[in-house]
């Protein structure tokens, strides 16, 4: 059946009649101007091309504003109603009237949303089979007969994308510093008697510091005369109170420089103790958001213990303000020196160092992604992304630290490629930023207390195949699919393919770590705070392939928690 338009007789008689009233109008008006050549003419002319225009923008505030049009359900049939227009769909043809319906005479690329009444959402997602539309539709219409259909607002996003390009142009302008690594404790703990350091402050994760994996650390420190206070801490989500805490510590024990050992909240929280002693007379909360820091931090080194964060070469800090999770971010945060070698990693679970390598490679991937090619950042990302794949299939429990065979070398060996992958992928983010995932993934670890590797890692392939509706999307996922040598040459017609292979080889990882594909924590009561977080930590700041709306957040928070087969990614 073919697409049934109706349009009200009334509107289509009086835009005619107007276009030809104008028409007839601007004739005489040029005519009378060239022969006479008076200036009430020219003043004539000009008022109808004026009113032409203001009639142009009329329609294009109609088109681009109103976006919200009432629609009805009778028997097979939608009847959509926008501005002087009436038409009648059958739901075979949707997708026939899709451009007309929310592009006008644009080519298909994106999306339409339909809101149903009881407040759920069916996102059409660049179907071409009129079949999947229908079936989308009836499947989630069910006893619902009144529905909104909700058209992107075109102007909000032009904004965003200015805001997001000129973020780029900032990270290209400021010469964003890169932690030097290491590769010898001696040298590390020489980095601070080169710098007149006396005294440090040491934060160090509790369970190493009970492992005792940075002895020799501590030994270099003693045989070099410097003095360091050690303070080991438990914690998950740094607040302020645990700051404040020691602040105090720090300034009792005349410390001048800092040290962190451990996991991104150690180093998190190391970096928001820099602030608050260079401070003294503000605020933590008032650092909140990003270049609000002008001092600089006392002299600090960071030793990343998780191979996840990255923390250890970029300027961010989050920490919970006021029982939510807010990122401070400044040049002068990043670390000076850090470290890389097998006292970092060698004793982390299986499970962690995997759960934990899932957070690098959502750095590395949502970097690589993210809008506005960076080649020299974008190269790191891909060499994060290549080391985690190589490395990460064979990771084996390592029984025996101390051991010397080659089993336990080769492992060691492989964690720490896993820590380089972490650093590179900390670099690439540090100017590129991360996206969608992570924006989804810190209410989450706020609300629930979960831990944000593991969501980061459930929502990873699920924020993935979205995308796939974005063509520069897809084509940088083609040549990444090359790069990891999953395939060996790009065709165009295949695009489709070679994201399903790099999603694969994502869940697999995501099952090696013993992960589900759902979060059932996730609480309709909950949808709207979790929503609102997500959306102001990733618009305008993040310049991500797809600019989700407030609402949207909360239908993939409802498709997160019911997505218990994978199939539903698609």
């Amino acid at each position: 059946m073919e697409l049934k338009f109706k349009k009200s007789i009334t509107s289509i008689i009086i835009e005619v009649l107007l276009s030809l009233i104008l028409i007839f109008l601007l004739i005489i008006n040029v005519y009378a101007l060239i022969n006479y050549k008076e200036e009430t003419y020219l003043y004539y002319l000009v008022s109808i091309l004026g009113f032409f225009l203001i009639i142009l923008l009329i329609r294009i505030f109609l088109f681009l504003i109103c976006g919200i049009y009432p629609i009805k359900l009778y028997e097979g049939y939608i009847i959509v109603k926008k501005y002087f227009k009436k038409r009648v769909i059958k739901y075979d043809e949707i997708y026939g009237c899709y451009s007309s319906l929310a592009r006008q005479s644009i080519a298909t690329s994106g999306y339409i949303i339909i809101y149903l009444n009881n407040g759920k959402k069916i996102k059409v997602n660049y179907l071409k089979q009129a079949k999947d539309v229908r079936d989308l539709i009836h499947i989630n219409l069910k006893e619902n007969k009144d529905l909104l259909i909700g058209k992107e607002n075109r102007i909000k996003k032009v904004f965003i994308r200015i805001l997001n390009f000129n973020t780029y142009l900032l990270t290209r302008i400021i010469n964003l510093k890169e932690s030097k690594v290491l590769t010898s404790l001696g040298e590390f703990a020489l980095t601070y008697k080169a710098n007149n350091k006396k005294n440090i402050f040491i934060v160090i994760s509790n369970s190493i510091y009970k492992n005792k994996s940075f002895e020799e650390l501590f030994k270099k420190f003693d045989e070099l005369n410097i003095k360091y206070v050690i303070r080991p801490i438990s914690i998950h989500n740094p607040d302020i109170e645990s700051v404040l805490k020691l602040k105090n510590e720090y300034i009792l024990s005349s410390s001048d420089s800092l040290l962190a050992i451990g996991g991104g909240s150690i180093i998190d929280l190391t970096k928001a103790l820099g602030i608050a002693v260079t401070n003294l007379d503000k605020e933590l909360s008032s650092f909140k958001g990003y270049f609000k820091l002008h001092k600089k931090i006392p002299f600090f080194n960071a030793i990343d213990t998780v191979n996840a964060s990255g923390s250890e070469t970029t300027g961010a800090s989050v920490i919970n303000f006021e029982n939510k999770k807010c990122a401070i971010y400044s040049p002068k945060l990043v670390p000076l020196y850090t470290f890389i070698g097998k006292e970092n990693i060698a004793s982390l679970p299986l499970l962690t160092l995997k759960r934990s390598t899932l957070d690098t490679l959502t750095h590395s991937l949502e970097s690589y992604f993210n809008l506005y090619s960076y080649k020299k950042y974008d190269k790191k990302a891909i060499e994060s992304i290549k080391i985690v794949f190589d490395n990460y299939f064979d990771l084996t429990e390592n029984q025996n630290n101390n051991s010397d065979s080659s089993f336990n070398n080769i492992d060691i060996e492989r964690r720490i490629n896993l820590l380089k992958a972490s650093y590179l992928g900390g670099v690439s983010f540090n100017h590129k930023f991360v996206g969608n995932v992570h924006a989804l993934s810190h209410p989450l670890s706020y609300k629930y207390k979960l831990d944000h590797s593991s969501t980061n890692g459930i929502i990873l392939p699920f924020i993935l195949s979205l995308y796939r509706f974005n063509k520069r999307f897809m084509k940088k996922a083609a040549i990444l699919t090359k790069e990891l040598g999953l395939i060996k040459k790009v065709d165009k017609e295949k695009y489709e393919e070679y994201l399903n292979l790099l999603l694969n080889k994502i869940k697999e990882m995501v099952k090696g770590a013993n992960l589900p594909t759902y979060i059932d924590e996730i609480k309709g009561k909950d949808l709207e705070e979790l929503a609102t977080m997500a959306y102001k930590e990733a618009v305008p700041l993040y310049p991500t392939p797809i600019i989700y709306s407030k609402r949207e957040f909360m239908m993939l928070y409802i498709n997160l928690k019911n997505n218990k087969n994978n199939d539903s990614l698609k």
